[in-house]
C-alpha cells in the first residue's frame, strides 16, 4: 500500500497524541500504523526526525532512550514466554500477533546477539522474576566473552544474514530451493510477486557468512540438482537435517598485516 505525504503527517499528529503529545520512534510508529521505514525514506524524508519536525513536532531527544529500554524490555519478555533465545522466524511471528512488539531490526540495532543478551540480564537484574531468562543470556554472553579474548587473526562471530529452503510445486512435483537474503521473508515475498510459482518458505539459518553457507548447502546437494535451474530434488532426510541447523557459524582466519 503506498502512503502519501499527508496521510503519514496526519498519523503522527494522531500518535503523538495518543502518546500525551509526544511523538513515537519509527519502530513504534510502524506498529501502531502500519507505515513502515521504507514507506517514507527517501521519499518524503531523508531521516523520521524531519518528518516529526514537519507535523509540527520538535523531535524527542529522549525518545530514541524509551525505545532501546522497550526493545530490551519486549525481548526479556519474549525469552521468558518461550523459554529460550528466540530465532528469526519466532521473531517475526511474535511481530504477526503481537502488534507492539517491535520490528526485528530493532532489536538487531541492539548490537550482536551476546551484546543484547548482556542488555537483557541487565535489565533482568533490576526486576523479580525474571531469574529464567538471567540463566539463558547468561549462556549466551559467556561466549561473548570468550571470543573477546580470542588470539588475533580470528574475527569475532556475528549474524549476517541467512540461509534459507524454499519448496514449491512445478508440474505436480515438489522442488526445493537454497539461498541466502539478510531478510528471508522480505526476499521470497518479492520473488512471489514477480513469479507465477508462489515459494513457501521451510526453514532459515543464522549465518554469518550467508554467500558460504549457501554454497555449503549447493554443494552438498549438488547430485540431486535439476539440470539447468536453481531447484533441488530432495528427500525428506535431506530438509530434517536442513531443519536442524539454528545457526551456521564459519571461523574466518585473516593475516595481520606485518
Amino acid at each position: 500500500m503506498k502512503f502519501s505525504k499527508e496521510h503519514i503527517i496526519h498519523e503522527i499528529k494522531r500518535t503523538a497524541g495518543e502518546n500525551g503529545g509526544k511523538p513515537l520512534g519509527k519502530g513504534l510508529f510502524w506498529k501502531q500504523t502500519g507505515i513502515r521505514e521504507s514507506d517514507w525514506l527517501g521519499k518524503y524524508w531523508v531521516r523520521w526526525s524531519a518528518a516529526v519536525s514537519e507535523a509540527g513536532y520538535k523531535p524527542n531527544q529522549f525518545n530514541q532512550r524509551y525505545e532501546d529500554k522497550f526493545v530490551i524490555e519486549q525481548l526479556a519478555f519474549f525469552i521468558k514466554e518461550i523459554g529460550h533465545w528466540p530465532i528469526y522466524a519466532e521473531f517475526c511471528m511474535k511481530g504477526r500477533t503481537l502488534k507492539t512488539f517491535p520490528e526485528y531490526q530493532s532489536f538487531r540495532k541492539k548490537g550482536s546477539k551476546e551484546e543484547r543478551a548482556l542488555k537483557v540480564i541487565e535489565h533482568c537484574q533490576k526486576h523479580s522474576g525474571f531469574d529464567d531468562v538471567i540463566k539463558i543470556c547468561e549462556s549466551i554472553s559467556a561466549s561473548f566473552d570468550e571470543k573477546d579474548q580470542a588470539p588475533i587473526g580470528e574475527i569475532k562471530e556475528e549474524v549476517l544474514g541467512y540461509v534459507y529452503m524454499t519448496k514449491v510445486s512445478l508440474k505436480n512435483a515438489t522442488s526445493y530451493k537454497i539461498g541466502f537474503s539478510t531478510s528471508p521473508y522480505k526476499r521470497i515475498s518479492q520473488l512471489n510477486t514477480r513469479s507465477p510459482v508462489e515459494e513457501v518458505l521451510i526453514h532459515e539459518i543464522e549465518t554469518n557468512d550467508p554467500s558460504r553457507s549457501e554454497q555449503y548447502w549447493h554443494k552438498k546437494h549438488s547430485d540431486k540438482r535439476q539440470p539447468r535451474t536453481e531447484y533441488f530434488n530432495l528427500r525428506s532426510t535431506d530438509i530434517q537435517l536442513f531443519k536442524k541447523y539454528k545457526s551456521m557459524m564459519w571461523r574466518l582466519i585473516f593475516t595481520p598485516p606485518n
